[in-house]
C-alpha cells in the first residue's frame, strides 16, 4: 500500500495538556496498520508549543525527529535536547513530554504501537 501525501488527514489538537494546538498529519489509521498502531502521524510543534507529560502503560511510543529541535523531559524531570535524526522510545509505564523552546518549527514522526 502506498498513501499519497494529498490523502493524509490533517488534525489540529492539544496533546496531553501541552501548550497549543499541534498539527498532526495522520499517515496511517489504526485499521490501515492492521491494529498495530494507535497513532502514526507527523506532528509539527511551533515555537512555544508542547506535548504534556503522559504515560505509556499498555503501549509504546516512538518519536523520530525529522527537523528542528525540541526539549525532551523524562519522568524524573531531566531535560535533554532532541534533534533532527534522534529517536525516542517510551514504554513500560514510563512518562515523557516534549516542548519547543526554539524559534523554529520542529517536525517529528510519532508512532504509538501496541
Amino acid at each position: 500500500m502506498i498513501r499519497k501525501a494529498k490523502d493524509f488527514r490533517l488534525e489540529h489538537r492539544q496533546i496531553a495538556g501541552g501548550n497549543g494546538e499541534l498539527a498532526l498529519h495522520h499517515k496511517l489509521s489504526p485499521e490501515e496498520s492492521l491494529g498495530k498502531c494507535r497513532i502514526c502521524a507527523e506532528i509539527i510543534l511551533e515555537p512555544g508549543q508542547s506535548i504534556g507529560e503522559h504515560p505509556h502503560e499498555i503501549e509504546a511510543e516512538i518519536y523520530y525527529m525529522l527537523s528542528g529541535e525540541l526539549v525532551s523531559i523524562s519522568e524524573d524531570k531531566s531535560e535533554e535536547p532532541f534533534c533532527a535524526g534522534d529517536l525516542m522510545f517510551t514504554g513500560g509505564g514510563n512518562k515523557h513530554s516534549v516542548r519547543n523552546d526554539s524559534d523554529k518549527a520542529a517536525v517529528m514522526l510519532a508512532i504509538v504501537i501496541y
